[in-house]
């Protein structure tokens, strides 16, 4: 949560990595998620969060994206 950005690749409702998330959400930075399939429980926590509104990252050329200013964060 310290850098600019967090991307999250892989989140259990109850993790570490979607704790990260929210803690930087509550900084004001923004999430990137890379979207999971609803029946892996791995994936459960990233799928939460883009219903919420995270950003969703399909691939590298999305990020690349993201990080030229091509796509705005939501």
């Amino acid at each position: 949560g310290l850098g600019v950005m967090t991307l999250l690749i892989e989140a259990r409702r109850r993790s570490g990595s979607l704790l990260t998330a929210q803690k930087t959400l509550q900084l004001g930075k923004n999430v990137l998620v890379v979207p999971g399939h609803p029946s892996e429980g791995s994936h459960l926590g990233n799928l939460d969060l883009l219903a919420e509104g995270a950003t969703a990252v399909r691939d590298a050329q999305d990020l690349c994206m993201y990080f030229r200013g091509e796509i705005k964060y939501r």
